[in-house]
C-alpha cells in the first residue's frame, strides 16, 4: 500500500497579514487559525510578519513625534522673530 502524500497549501502572506486585522472573512479565518495550528512555517512566517508591522508602527510613532518636535520648534523661532522684529506703520502716512 502507497501513502499518497498531498502537497500542503500554505497561507500566503496576505492571508496573514489580514488575519492578523481581523479582515478575513469567517470561513477563511477559520482556514487560516486551524492551519496555523499544524503549520510551523506559517506560524513562523506569521510571527516574522507581525514583528514587521510592529516595527513600522513604531517608526512612524516616531517619525510623526520628530515631525511635531520639527512643528514646534519652528513655530518657537517665528514667534521669537516676530517678537523682536518692528512692525510695520498700520496706516502709512502720505507725504504728497
Amino acid at each position: 500500500m502507497k501513502l499518497r502524500i498531498e502537497p500542503r497549501r500554505h497561507c500566503s502572506d496576505e492571508q496573514l497579514l489580514a488575519w492578523l486585522d481581523g479582515e478575513l472573512q469567517p470561513t477563511a479565518a477559520r482556514w487560516v487559525q486551524s492551519h496555523l495550528k499544524i503549520c510551523w512555517e506559517c506560524r513562523a512566517r506569521l510571527q516574522d510578519i507581525d514583528g514587521q508591522v510592529s516595527l513600522v508602527v513604531e517608526t512612524l510613532i516616531e517619525t510623526r513625534h520628530l515631525e511635531m518636535d520639527r512643528a514646534a520648534r519652528a513655530k518657537a523661532v517665528f514667534l521669537a522673530w516676530r517678537r523682536y522684529t518692528p512692525a510695520p506703520p498700520r496706516n502709512p502716512v502720505s507725504t504728497e
